[in-house]
Parts: C-alpha cells; structure tokens; sequence
C-alpha cells in the first residue's frame, strides 16, 4: 500500500537534519529546503513560490514546524491538504516570548550582526529545550548553516505575524517551549516536559501520536499515553 506523502517544512532556516528522529510509519515524509527570500519578499509570495519547487500529490498533507508553522499556514490558505499538523509554531493559542517580542520590535536583527544568531550557547540550549550533548551539538550545527539573509528575513515576518489558517489543523505544542509560550492548552495537544526543539528532543515520541497514524485528530483533545488531554468534551 503506498504510503500518503506528509510535507515537512523545518524551523527557521534548518533543514531535514530537524526530522532525523521523526518517522512516523503511515507516512512518506517529503522535506521541504528553504528559499533564500528575495528582497522585500512578502511571506504569502514566498510561502507560495517554495512549495511551486515540489511536485504535490493529489492528496497530501503538511507539517510545518517553528518558522516552517508560518509558511505551512501561508500556503494552505492558496491550496488546502487533507491535513496541516503544526507543532511548536504560532497560533491564536500561543505567542513569542514576550523578550523575544520586545527584540523584533527594537528591531534587533538588523543591530546585531546575524553571525551571532547562528552561534550556540548554554542560553541558547536553554531556551531551545536541548539537553543532551547529541542534540546540542545538532542544533549547533543546523544554526551554523542557516542563511543570513534567511535569517534578517524571518525574524522581520515574525514581528507582526498573526494571519493564522487553522483549517484542518491538529496542533502539537511543548508545555516547557520557552521561545514559543503556550497562552491556553485548549484545542491542542500538550506535550508535557517538551520544549522548542520536541521535533529533535521528543521525535519518536511524536511519531507515534495517532495525528501522524490516522490523521483523525482535529481540536478534539485528545490524549494519549503520556500526554495531557486538553479541551475535550
């Protein structure tokens, strides 16, 4: 039986290397590379020019993660999935870390050079949730490689940021995300201990949730092992 394809779309300027502990069996994951953005390029134009570079199935759904949650959105607004799974992204129920919030709008990433947003650190760890050396050293590597131009880019949609698509959405967040915080846990799953970086840290964990087996998940809830069940009736 062929599998469905399943659309990933990474964090701010990573790549595949963010799924490598995410393999969910029912699903054939397809990686989405990023774009280097053009000048003045709005997010709903490059939404829509970075998934015309894929072939889509007639039926397919999307996962978008962080920054990737964004565009994931952005484009399901021109043409919807079955399904669009967005995890540690913003919604209506969650926003920046109010520090970080205060540093777009100081417009900060255009002060500092970018050279020190790619650079690692005990704080950086921290506020990605990443604990062991693994996962530490895998971060480090994925930000090293971030674009810098992707990068000045990105944090300038993220300051004002808020047309959300929830259509057909099952969202997945870490309680512990500490650059994204959680407003209210309804209407989505709470993922206990988690934080930024569950998509590394709590991969398998992910994969095994019964959104990436049936696809049935929709603001109903619902609990699994492990997991908080939020908002059901």
């Amino acid at each position: 039986m062929q599998k469905e394809k399943l659309y990933c779309v990474s964090g701010l300027g990573v790549d595949e290397r963010a799924f490598s502990n995410f393999r969910p069996e029912a699903f054939e994951l397809v990686f989405i590379p990023w774009l280097i953005p053009k000048k003045k390029e709005t997010i709903k134009a490059y939404s829509n020019r970075l998934f015309k570079e894929n072939i889509l199935e007639d039926s397919y759904s999307v996962l978008g993660v962080s920054f990737g949650g964004i565009v994931a959105q952005e484009f399901t607004k021109i043409r919807s999935p079955k399904k669009l799974i967005l995890i540690s992204t913003l919604t209506p129920f969650t926003k920046i870390n109010p520090l970080l919030k205060f540093g777009l709008n100081a417009y900060i990433h255009k002060i500092i050079p970018t050279f020190l947003f790619r650079q690692t650190n005990f704080l950086v760890y921290w506020f990605f949730g990443v604990k062991q050396q693994a996962n530490k050293n895998l971060l480090k590597a994925m930000l090293k490689d971030t674009n810098k131009t992707f990068i000045t880019w990105a944090f300038g949609i993220l300051r004002n940021w808020k047309n959300y698509n929830l259509q057909n959405a099952t969202i997945i967040h870490g309680i512990n995300d500490k650059l994204i915080w959680l407003k209210n846990k309804e209407n989505l799953i709470a993922f206990p201990q988690a934080g930024h970086f569950m998509i590394v840290t709590d991969g398998e964990n992910l994969a095994s949730l019964p959104a990436f087996g049936f696809l049935i998940l929709e603001y109903q809830g619902v609990g699994t092992d492990g997991l908080e069940k939020e908002g059901g009736n």
